[in-house]
């Protein structure tokens, strides 16, 4: 007999999957399709336990990353602010909480018919964390200093990684998408009395305008580098 070449096999695996999941009939998330079947659906998804594994996986290998490279507390560089009646002022500080980001939602993989591509999408987010800064708050000529101990309850990171349909390969994803809140529950303590009206408030303000945006930038970016070598649970793979 002729040996079956890689490709051939690999089309046989994807003609598979595709009967199987024509028989299971998923529901498409998207469109008109009555059937959720992958190059066929103009938008198929499914979210299953492999899903959720990839996922698992992937924050595995961030939170080893992040001990690795010592970034848990995280040093935040000092600055300053202007907000609406106030300048703020900050020492370098430090944000505790990275190594407890976990998932905390829906995942799933969708293949896309019209783009010729494949997405990935999850929500994670860390809880408790915690950032210490030497602040100086200056308002109408007033101004105090102390140390400002801002508790975040929740920061939430929702993500898309992307890649292109290519038989032949099994990673390579892009995170195309990334958005992070902070669910608005963000409480401030100071460890001295500053009697500035709002200042508690000021510094909550800086917290969401620079440093959160500073924290999902940081974990886009270690992010990016695991997930493009890691391989989803794709027919062919």
């Amino acid at each position: 007999h002729k040996p079956v070449s890689e490709l051939e096999y690999t089309m046989f695996k994807v003609l598979v999957f595709i009967s199987l999941l024509g028989l299971a009939a998923f529901s498409s998330t998207k469109g008109e399709d009555p059937f959720c079947i992958p190059f066929v659906s103009a938008e198929c998804c499914w979210s299953t336990e492999s899903t959720d594994s990839f996922i698992d996986v992937f924050l595995d290998k961030l939170i080893q990353t992040i001990v690795d490279l010592s970034l848990d507390p995280l040093t935040i560089p000092g600055g300053e602010k202007g907000i609406p009646g106030f300048t703020v002022k900050w020492d370098d500080s430090t944000f505790t909480g990275l190594k407890s980001i976990t998932r905390t939602g829906e995942t799933k993989i969708c293949f896309h018919r019209s783009e010729q591509d494949i997405t990935v999408h999850a929500t994670t987010g860390i809880t408790d964390a915690t950032l210490v800064q030497p602040i100086t708050v200056e308002a109408l000529g007033v101004s105090a200093s102390t140390t400002a101990t801002v508790r975040i309850a929740s920061l939430e990171f929702a993500f898309v990684a992307t890649m292109n349909y290519d038989l032949l390969t099994c990673s390579g994803l892009e995170i195309t998408q990334f958005d992070f809140t902070d669910n608005g529950d963000i409480a401030v303590d100071f460890g001295s009395e500053v009697n500035i009206p709002g200042a508690k408030e000021a510094v909550t303000e800086v917290a969401r305008q620079v440093v959160l945006p500073l924290i999902a930038g940081t974990v886009q970016g270690i992010a990016q580098d695991i997930i493009f070598n890691l391989e989803p649970d794709l027919p062919w793979c």
